[in-house]
């Protein structure tokens, strides 16, 4: 049986990913005392350790509630642009959504601190931000203008840098200079000062990047980690891997709900739910993290190995993140506030010990 056969039964036994759509969903009607939420995932099958990440979230909070709060989970359609999920939560055609915190950045572009910014706080340190340094509350205020309530849900992080054809031509400040790549956000930004022509990834998810970088249209990309991208087969047609993943080292994912939709939940239920969220975020996070070694070790194994980006190349990228993230703090009052608050626990984390080492 492969993943996406794995992937389909477990959707099945938990309720149906997508059983329940349309006027079907809508017309369901739950008893009194028992609410039924649509959760939109915005992975497609091949994303298979979020997608099943969430579907343990989903039994999870049946079980402790009781089945007070059921959760219909719906994996995105195969080739479907990352976003969906949090459009179909922002239009009411879904309860909740389970998506990178970056879907939401074009809409809060404070959000993209949650997401993972270049040269900032790895997984570990994000859950101490978010955790015990102030982190949660200001995820709640720039949610709370869409209509969201939201928890961290999981840690895509760390990865590499990205998978390339080929070995870079130099070793100074511009080797990245005309390479052909992919990136979002502000990493786009740096990357694109530092030289780089960037892009945004295809729609068609990690099988179609593949596609695209054996056709030479682009020089090297990254997806959503090592298990993933050697499942889609990046580092078989980009053998050459380039690290550390500095452009997020830390990639936070989330759970958001509509507001109305957790304010109807009775207080108990409330408290389950979010307790229960705590819980998947740690599991999927670890879960993650495991997979891509694993995977790391593996591809190791078979000659993909990663090399150490120039030390003078990631001196520069972080000179121009400093400058990226100032400016974008310069312009937006919440990003100034989630940036200060970031930066001081990047500093006190850093205290532990090396959050990335170039």
């Amino acid at each position: 049986m492969n993943r996406r056969d794995v992937l389909r039964t477990l959707a099945l036994a938990l309720g149906g990913a997508g059983a329940l759509a349309g006027s079907a969903a809508r017309a369901f009607s739950p008893p009194p005392g028992r609410a039924r939420w649509r959760l939109a995932l915005d992975w497609p099958p091949e994303l298979d350790l979020y997608a099943a990440g969430a579907f343990r979230f989903v039994r999870q909070v049946s079980l402790l509630t009781e089945s007070r709060l059921a959760l219909d989970a719906r994996v995105a359609p195969e080739g479907a642009a990352p976003g969906g999920a949090a459009a179909l939560v922002l239009a009411g055609e879904a309860d909740c959504a389970h998506l990178c915190a970056s879907a939401l950045a074009d809409r809060v572009p404070a959000l993209e601190w949650f997401a993972g910014v270049p040269f900032g706080l790895d997984s570990r340190g994000l859950g101490i931000w978010l955790y015990r340094m102030g982190g949660l509350a200001l995820l709640r205020e720039a949610l709370l203008p869409l209509g969201l309530y939201g928890w961290p849900l999981g840690d895509a992080g760390p990865g590499v840098f990205a998978w390339s054809r080929r070995p870079l031509a130099g070793s100074g400040p511009d080797a990245l200079a005309g390479l052909a790549l992919t990136a979002r956000g502000l990493a786009a930004e740096v990357l694109g000062r530092a030289g780089a022509r960037v892009s945004a990834a295809p729609s068609g998810g990690g099988a179609a990047l593949a596609r695209v970088l054996e056709r030479g249209e682009l020089d090297c990309a990254a997806w959503h980690g090592a298990h993933h991208e050697a499942a889609a087969g990046l580092p078989g047609v980009a053998p050459h891997g380039l690290g550390p993943g500095w452009q997020a080292p830390g990639r936070r994912m989330l759970l958001v709900v509509r507001r109305e939709a957790y304010e109807a939940l009775p207080a108990v239920v409330r408290k389950i739910f979010a307790a229960a969220v705590v819980q998947a975020d740690h599991e999927l996070t670890l879960a993650v993290a495991a997979a891509n070694a694993r995977a790391l070790a593996a591809l190791a194994a078979a000659g993909r190995t990663v090399a150490p980006l120039p030390p003078a190349l990631v001196g520069r990228l972080r000179a121009l993140s400093g400058a990226v993230a100032a400016e974008g703090a310069g312009a937006d009052a919440l990003v100034a506030r989630v940036r200060a608050g970031h930066d001081a626990a990047l500093h006190a984390v850093q205290a532990l010990g090396p959050v990335l080492t170039p």
